[in-house]
């Protein structure tokens, strides 16, 4: 309530009024879309150039203290970010997007979030529903579970050289082979 005093917004924030037409709020609640509100109104998106598409990221599902930090001079910063955010399982991002149409503010989708995480829309079976944002955000945010760490950990392990651990090993194989022949052949 004192960000939204400062920014001289009326509270509660009249999402039907024409001010916030472009603000779409999905599936957020009700503090996350308000999180949206104030954070569009005190940062106002770029000016379409004409030519270059703009995306802007936010992550509003952190405290509104950690999502706007002040500079030395007492102002605060946009935090709005070219590129995503870091998805975590709690991850409520969303997206700025300014063209030659306008602006729109709205949640990332589901698909989005996949993609943003290496699974694209390619990837999935048609006809196939994906989850909904909540439920793809937990997943998305917690990728780096066995499904993305086991291909990595297994390409890294042979590309490594194991040390004189495995040279020791091969040694010893080599040598009880040698040895087993030449019980053969007395």
């Amino acid at each position: 309530m004192e960000f939204y005093r400062e920014a001289n917004l009326e509270w509660p924030p009249p999402m039907g009024s024409g001010n916030f037409d472009h603000i779409y709020v999905g599936s957020l609640g009700r503090r996350a879309a308000e999180i949206v509100v104030l954070i569009d109104a005190m940062f106002p998106g770029p000016r379409f150039d004409g030519t270059n598409t703009v995306f802007e990221f936010i992550d509003v599902n952190p405290d509104l203290k950690r999502i706007l930090v002040a500079d030395s001079s007492g102002q605060y910063k946009s935090p709005w970010r070219s590129n995503p955010c870091t998805l975590t399982g709690k991850s409520q991002v969303v997206v700025r997007i300014t063209d030659a149409d306008g602006c729109i503010v709205r949640q990332v989708a589901s698909a989005e979030l996949f993609a943003m995480c290496g699974w694209y829309p390619s990837a999935f079976k048609r006809g196939i529903s994906l989850p909904d944002v909540e439920l793809s955000s937990s997943l998305c945010g917690n990728c780096f579970s066995a499904f993305h760490i086991g291909p990595v950990l297994m390409a890294l392990f042979s590309i490594v050289d194991t040390g004189p651990e495995a040279t020791l090993f091969s040694e010893q194989q080599e040598q009880q082979a040698q040895s087993e022949a030449e019980s053969e052949s007395d």
